[in-house]
């Protein structure tokens, strides 16, 4: 069956639009899309409309971290993130979800995120990799980048579940959980420039 959706927007100028299925190719509404810029810090956030398509006009072109995450609304979906180079039109980016989420539960008190960020290829230390830490209905909890010795730390967390994506080369994406009192250390392995677009990675430091 031919895909109807997806006419380009009307406004003309950089801009980033697409459509949010399962892995069973039914729209998915309500997720939430967040865009970031390369440094790591949210451009705009939106939620997907019934028929699963959603839509950022952009001030200027550039290189985007899209996320899409619909964990609130269905738990066994865990995100996805994709870099987008947008010029100066549109771009359409379709996203597919599917597969397990992680186990666990949220705990009363506050927690930390501790997140190393090393090449996949070479497991040398990442440096200046920009981190985006969203909560499950897509608001930033934090965001920065890595130091010199690929490092990045977010104190002061609600307990809760948590997307981090990391970029620096193909982004990753990972949802985590935060306990509570806990400082969750994380070994984030990013993949080179001809990874796919869209991977979901990180090992817990000591595993």
């Amino acid at each position: 069956m031919t895909d109807q959706r997806g006419a380009e927007p009307d406004e003309i100028g950089p801009a980033v639009y697409g459509f949010v299925s399962g892995a069973d190719a039914r729209a998915i509404g309500g997720a939430v899309v967040t865009l970031a810029g390369a440094n790591g810090e949210q451009v705009a956030r939106t939620g997907t409309q019934a028929d699963g398509g959603y839509e950022f006009h952009l001030a200027a072109g550039g290189s985007y971290v899209l996320v899409v995450s619909s964990t609130a609304l269905s738990p066994d979906l865990p995100p996805v993130a994709a870099r987008v180079e947008v010029a100066d039109g549109p771009v359409r980016h379709d996203v597919a979800l599917g597969g397990p989420a992680p186990d666990g539960g949220p705990g009363p008190d506050r927690g930390e995120l501790r997140a190393t960020v090393r090449a996949g290829s070479t497991g040398s230390a990442v440096a200046g990799a920009a981190v985006l830490v969203s909560a499950a209905d897509g608001t930033v909890a934090g965001s920065g980048t890595t130091g010199a010795d690929g490092a990045f730390t977010l104190a002061d967390l609600a307990p809760g579940t948590y997307t981090l994506t990391a970029a620096g080369h193909a982004p990753v994406v990972q949802v985590v959980r935060v306990a509570p009192g806990e400082a969750l250390p994380l070994r984030i392995e990013l993949g080179t420039e001809s990874s796919r677009d869209s991977a979901a990675g990180g090992t817990p430091v000591g595993n």
